[in-house]
């Protein structure tokens, strides 16, 4: 489905439609797929900050390093205040969402997502594993590069894969179709 359907995060909609089939608690599967690509997608950003610390100098990786930590502070600003119990009070965010149309439906997914701030060493096992996994894919598209004669230093591998990945899962184009390319 990552194949036709726009962005690479086609199949993740039909993988999150066919689990909801399956069950009663449609809420949580829903945000279990939906959680899963949010801890990929957190963890391309941290694998390129990370890389990118030793290039904060170089002029010609400003743009990545600016939507690289522009990303990480968006995603650690958003899940503290989303996951605060304290923020949530302050803004009234079960009294808004109780206004919402198909309220029922959003407090049930925002009760299967709030559901993993309590289950934290779940949380950081599949951020462990998607680290693992991410790197894996990376040293992957290193080694296919050098066995094709492009000579890159893995550093820049882990660096700019990451946004290119990161970018592809814009659903602008069928598979990232030409938008991975402009990256």
């Amino acid at each position: 489905c990552n194949n036709f359907l726009p962005g690479t995060t086609g199949g993740d909609v039909v993988k999150a439609v066919l689990v909801a089939r399956k069950t009663r608690q449609k809420a949580k599967a829903l945000i279990t797929v939906f959680t899963d690509r949010a801890i990929g997608l957190g963890t391309l950003f941290f694998v390129c900050g990370v890389v990118m610390m030793g290039t904060i100098g170089e002029p010609r990786f400003r743009k990545v390093a600016f939507i690289t930590y522009g990303g990480i502070a968006f995603l650690t600003l958003g899940g503290i205040c989303y996951f605060s119990r304290r923020v949530r009070r302050w803004f009234r965010l079960d009294r808004l969402i109780a206004r919402l149309p198909f309220a029922e439906a959003v407090q049930s997914v925002d009760q299967a997502l709030f559901h993993y701030r309590s289950d934290k060493r779940v949380v950081v096992k599949a951020i462990l594993l998607t680290v693992l996994l991410q790197g894996i894919v990376i040293v992957f598209h290193y080694l296919l590069g050098g066995g094709m004669g492009m000579a890159a230093e893995p550093k820049h591998y882990f660096m700019l894969l990451p946004v290119i990945f990161i970018a592809m899962a814009v659903p602008i184009s069928l598979a990232g179709i030409g938008w991975g390319s402009l990256t």
